[in-house]
């Protein structure tokens, strides 16, 4: 009874020790830039929006412009303005980032923003981030 005892004790012990070394395959791994949850923080306090795009049909180009439209016209919701022009001026990328500005002609006013950072998500989504000048 004793031995019976002792062997089911070490077995227990025995599990408990491996459970705690086992690799959490369940465990979710957020990689999203800070940005993507706080933009208006991120950006200290200035006027910020965050335009995504599915997949497109005519390629990346055409998605990361959709997402740069969609991006531009939250800004244009947010400072009351109507974007009635898109014209982009695109600047170099480096290897650490990409840095690009645009100038958007709107009804009666012209805004300028630059664009911080773009986003690929796990399912192919592009997302951009922009901050009015």
């Amino acid at each position: 009874m004793i031995k019976l005892l002792i062997i089911s004790l070490l077995i227990l012990i025995n599990f408990s020790a491996c459970s705690k070394n086992a690799p959490t395959a369940n465990k979710i791994v957020n990689n999203e830039p800070k940005w993507m949850t706080d933009p208006v923080k991120e950006a200290n306090g200035k006027i910020t929006a965050i335009g995504c795009s599915a997949r497109h049909y005519k390629g990346i180009q055409a998605q990361k412009k959709l997402a740069l439209k969609r991006a531009i016209d939250e800004i244009a919701m947010q400072t009351n303005t109507r974007v009635s022009k898109i014209s982009l001026n695109r600047r170099s990328n480096t290897s650490s980032s990409t840095s690009s500005s645009s100038l958007q002609e709107v009804h009666e006013e012209n805004i300028s923003t630059k664009v911080m950072q773009y986003y690929t998500t796990r399912n192919g989504d592009i997302c951009v981030w922009i901050i009015k000048n």
